[in-house]
């Protein structure tokens, strides 16, 4: 394998992982807010 594969393999591996990174959080962001959002009671006037 020549060096400029291996440089656009890892490219591809860290955009992969940043894509997926980004996916997981999203959807973790999604699901907290949710849960907020059903166990959020509204301020009793104090």
């Amino acid at each position: 394998m020549s060096g400029i594969h291996v440089v656009y393999l890892m490219l591809s591996i860290v955009f992969a992982s940043f894509i997926t990174y980004m996916f997981v959080y999203n959807i973790r962001t999604n699901h907290r807010q949710r849960e907020m959002r059903l166990r959020h009671h509204p301020p009793n006037g104090k």
